[in-house]
């Protein structure tokens, strides 16, 4: 949890400024843009300004949380011994004597050779932060003095050397800064080499402000109550990161009740498709039903549900026709009368006409007897036999009434 806090809270980009306060209210701006890539720190820009402090605060880019240098008049500073152990009271009234610490910001430099004392009017401290935060301005680190400048040691190769800025020389050795005189202005030209960045004198401490956030090398000890600064930009983030965890969170809420919204819309679709289907074929079903239910009711009362031998009947009548005789039809259960429109069929049922001709009346004559004799016939009628002599032929229609009972 704190590693996230941490990732969350640390800017990937940030920005050094330098303000020095110079005469009749005006100051000299100094500040680099440097973009933290995985522990790499480059310069993406820097500035250079002079002016009235209300415009150039005005044309202050807001858009990164900045590290704040004040120097120039206003703030005074003063080497010590390294075991110096008198109170910050007692340094400052030497300094300043009789001057009230409750009148003053107070910040020590602390090496194994010296202390270096650095001291700043609360009143004017608090105006520059004042309008820097009225303006928009993201604070997250404030120091006084060129003594923040000691961040760089680390990736200086040299053990003994001097860092040139705008307005100071830091003589420095293994142990830090031992000596701090005002610029040679002939060597304003040299730049500063480190980690492949090039560095103007100009642009020296508002590196080192960058580097120094990144570090936290605890060397340096300031009177003002910092934590008001860290604890803004770091809300600001976790309310920052919240809002996108939060938006995040609804996205994907809403993403997933889009998604189960669309499936069950899709299923209610399909469902209803089914239902309507299923809805159509019940109604179907059920007027088919109804027809054959009314069919059925015809069918019965035409007899045709009692049990019928047709295919018996008409295998032994025709097992019987001799040769002499050639048949036309045979018709099993023939109907009442020819079909009419709009009115409804009978049929005869237990008859059974046979047309046909015959050359002999005699052979005619046994094959009604044969008839006769089967069990299931119960009686045997030919309306019509007429024999012609000369074409030795006659037409015959003979009607046959069967008795069921025999074989159920």
């Amino acid at each position: 949890m704190e590693k996230m806090l941490s990732y969350i809270t640390t800017p990937r980009r940030l920005t050094g400024l330098s303000i020095t306060i110079l005469e009749q209210d005006n100051w000299e701006l100094a500040l680099v843009d440097v973009q933290n890539q995985k522990g790499q720190l480059k310069v993406l820009n820097s500035e250079f300004s002079v002016g009235k402090q209300g415009e150039l605060i005005e044309n202050l880019d807001k858009t990164w949380p900045t590290v704040l240098l004040i120097d120039g008049k206003s703030v005074f500073y003063s080497h010590f011994g390294a075991g110096e152990d008198r109170s910050d009271a007692e340094l400052l009234n030497v300094m300043i004597p009789g001057a009230n610490i409750e009148d003053f910001y107070i910040q020590r430099y602390k090496t194994h050779q010296s202390v270096t004392f650095h001291i700043i009017r609360r009143e004017v401290f608090d105006e520059i932060l004042s309008k820097l935060k009225n303006a928009g301005l993201i604070l997250t680190d404030v120091f006084v003095g060129p003594c923040v400048a000691h961040s760089l040691l680390p990736l200086i190769k040299n053990g003994t050397g001097i860092i040139r800025t705008a307005y100071a020389d830091l003589t420095y050795d293994a142990a830090g800064f031992v000596e701090i005189c005002k610029a040679d202005n002939s060597k304003s030209d040299q730049t500063l080499i480190l980690e492949g960045q090039e560095l103007k004198p100009r642009e020296v401490l508002p590196y080192a402000l960058v580097l120094q956030y990144y570090l936290s090398i605890g060397n340096i000890s300031f009177s003002f109550d910092k934590s008001g600064l860290n604890k803004e930009w770091k809300n600001k983030q976790i309310f920052k990161w919240a809002g996108r965890v939060t938006l995040g969170s609804l996205f994907v809420l809403l993403l997933v009740n889009f998604i189960l919204f669309m499936s069950f819309s899709e299923t209610n679709s399909m469902l209803r498709s089914q239902l309507s289907s299923q809805s159509a074929q019940t109604k179907k079903f059920a007027l088919v039903s109804k027809e054959v239910e009314n069919k059925k009711v015809i069918i019965n009362k035409l007899g045709w549900f009692s049990k019928k031998h047709l295919a018996f009947y008409a295998d032994r009548i025709a097992g019987s026709i001799p040769e002499a005789m050639q048949l036309k039809s045979l018709e099993i259960y023939p109907p009442n009368a020819e079909p009419e429109e709009g009115k409804q069929l009978s049929f005869r049922f237990n008859s059974i006409i046979i047309t046909g001709w015959c050359n002999n009346p005699m052979v005619f004559n046994k094959f009604l007897f044969e008839l006769k004799e089967f069990k299931w016939v119960k009686e045997v009628l030919y309306p019509e036999y007429n024999y012609d002599p000369l074409k030795k032929s006659g037409f015959f229609t003979i009607e046959v009434s069967l008795r069921d009972d025999v074989l159920e």
